[in-house]
């Protein structure tokens, strides 16, 4: 950990250099935090912020319990005369950030349990031309962390 008694932000970073090395998102830039530059074509990245819970402490206070969740972001912008298009594109980034997840859902031993817990779809248009479709996938983990 750098620094900090939480795991959230290892989580981040643990999820972004396992997006970055899947195969199948060669062509998609991953980073954590609102892209600098902004958004590709195609782009995941990782919400800075976190949502921690710390339901319990053991041991005076050595050991603590953290529930914790994290976003991803799945962006597709493309010129399309179908929404369902750019939607089936972005579900399949989306899929895959679901296989990282479940592929080490101890995020290389920093959790005890992560999985994606919930997904949410919007579609967009820009200037009638440009399709749009984001994917926000909500990632809890379970852990207990030693001060």
């Amino acid at each position: 950990m750098a620094g900090y008694d939480y795991v959230g932000p290892d989580v981040q970073d643990y999820l972004a250099a396992q997006l970055a090395l899947d195969s199948q998102l060669s062509e998609v830039p991953v980073c954590v935090g609102y892209p600098a530059g902004g958004l590709q074509s195609r782009h995941v990245w990782i919400r800075g912020d976190m949502d921690l819970t710390f339901p319990r402490r053991t041991s005076g206070g050595r050991v603590r319990d953290e529930d914790g969740a994290v976003t991803v972001r799945v962006w597709i912008e493309k010129t399309s005369d179908s929404t369902v298009d750019v939607r089936d594109e972005a579900a399949a980034i989306a899929k895959r950030v679901e296989v990282v997840v479940a592929a080490d859902p101890t995020f290389g031993g920093l959790v005890k349990d992560g999985h994606v817990a919930s997904a949410k779809g919007q579609e967009g248009v820009a200037g009638n031309v440009k399709r749009q479709y984001g994917i926000e996938l909500t990632v809890r983990y379970q852990t207990s962390v030693a001060q």
